[in-house]
């Protein structure tokens, strides 16, 4: 599975990140309940309808998700390298 999020744009639609991609966020000067993401390889933010608390949340669950992913894979591999 590729570790994805998505949220929601200011000006309508969606924004959707690689996990591993993010890089940071901060608070929008402009308005406190949007964050400006910052993704590779864009050289500027990104900025969703979400407060960075929110964003920070979602995004700390989807690394742990994927880190758990990476475990229950690796269990998974080494159990059928030991069948063969």
């Amino acid at each position: 599975m590729i570790p994805m999020m998505r949220a929601p744009m200011p000006c309508g639609g969606t924004a959707v990140f690689l996990v591993e991609h993010i890089g940071g966020a901060i608070s929008n000067k402009q308005n406190d309940e949007w964050t400006d993401v910052f993704v590779e390889p864009y050289t500027g933010p990104i900025t969703i309808e979400m407060d960075v608390d929110a964003f920070s949340e979602m995004w700390m669950t989807a690394l742990v998700s994927d880190a758990e992913d990476f475990d229950d894979n690796e269990a998974a591999l080494d159990h059928e390298a030991s069948l063969h």
